[in-house]
């Protein structure tokens, strides 16, 4: 009996001790995470840093997925939510920026919403997608806008036969682009370029993807210059 009552009190103590052991982790962990979510940084501090700084400043983001790069609308304003989505709004990135998110991704397709051999966006389109990223920019948030569901020999298609064609559109949708959000800071991140392959071949994933985004980055390092 003695014995047993001395089990069952070490038993006892074990149990307290891992409880408090795991108690402690959980505290330790919440604390990593509350610190990667909550550590934002100025416009100032992320000059000059590497693209892996410059993530650890961004913490933990959220994609805005199948809505300004749904493809099913036509080049209405109705494509955002042709796909079946809710249209963005000012409240549900408050609520995303409430569960602690610091970073928004807005994919967002731009060959719809096009004209002419100069790929000339439309203004209502360009309008509508800074009103997204406002929504994000007012709520301190880094914001991730890119090209998305363009790929195709339409736009972009990453192989010889279409390559002058590729360079023309992506060169100048951000030409365009970083012209319209030329006095946003570094918040505002451009992701040249979503997934470019050569759909639908044996070669999907290989080809050269220096030239077009070489392209794009002195296109818009000379709207920087500028500004």
């Amino acid at each position: 009996m003695a014995n047993y009552q001395e089990r069952r009190e070490k038993m006892s103590t074990a149990k307290k001790t891992l409880s408090v052991i795991t108690a402690i982790a959980i505290f330790a962990i919440a604390a990593l995470m509350t610190m990667c979510v909550t550590q934002v940084a100025s416009a100032a501090e992320m000059n000059g840093n590497t693209a892996t700084e410059l993530v650890s400043f961004i913490g933990t983001g959220w994609n805005l997925g199948n809505t300004l790069d749904a493809i099913g609308g036509g080049n209405s304003l109705s494509s955002e939510t042709s796909w079946g989505n809710p249209k963005t709004t000012k409240a549900m990135i408050d609520a995303v920026k409430a569960q602690g998110f610091s970073a928004v991704r807005v994919p967002v397709s731009w060959g719809n919403h096009t004209t002419g051999d100069n790929f000339t966006i439309d203004s209502k389109w360009l309008a509508r997608v800074k009103e997204v990223v406002d929504y994000c920019i007012d709520n301190d948030m880094y914001v991730i806008l890119n090209i998305h569901h363009d790929t195709s020999t339409q736009y972009y298609y990453p192989s010889s036969e279409y390559k002058e064609r590729s360079v023309k559109f992506v060169t100048s949708i951000w030409t365009q682009v970083a012209k319209y959000f030329k006095d946003y800071d570094q918040k505002l991140i451009f992701e040249t370029l979503n997934e470019p392959r050569l759909a639908g071949t044996g070669d999907e994933w290989w080809f050269d993807v220096n030239n077009p985004n070489n392209a794009v980055r002195d296109s818009i390092s000379a709207i920087n210059a500028l500004n």
